[in-house]
């Protein structure tokens, strides 16, 4: 591949990076929207399968995320040995904040669920 391939193909690899994350964030908004606005109507069998549906996306998401990095990587990689890397010093950064906000994001959405759950239950 040319220099100019990798660097296209290393583009397509965090654009694909991105959309996995929104598409996460969108999920994750969605259920606490939904659990928020059906509290009343959930039961304990539906908040159960709310997590584990959530847990699932979650998990599907964070590991299309790896395999973006590892991608990226790889990429990153060959171009380094060609002596074409032109390095951003907060890339780094900028992908463990990511995996970060991926953790905290699906903990803290699964723990609304259940304070919601909780709240409901005390008010009947």
């Amino acid at each position: 591949m040319t220099i100019a391939e990798l660097y296209e193909l290393l583009y397509i690899v965090l654009e694909a990076a991105d959309r996995v994350f929104q598409f996460w964030m969108s999920a994750s908004f969605a259920i606490v929207i939904a659990a928020f606005l059906a509290a009343d109507r959930l039961s304990k069998r539906m908040y159960q399968l709310i997590t584990f549906a959530y847990l699932l996306v979650s998990l599907n998401m964070f590991l299309r995320y790896a395999v973006n990095a590892n991608r990226f990587a790889a990429i990153r990689t060959e171009l380094v040995e060609r002596g074409e890397w032109y390095d951003v010093p907060t890339s780094l950064a900028a992908g463990v904040t990511q995996g970060a906000v991926f953790i905290i994001g699906t903990v803290g959405t699964l723990y609304f669920v259940w304070q919601t759950y909780k709240a409901r239950q005390n008010d009947v």
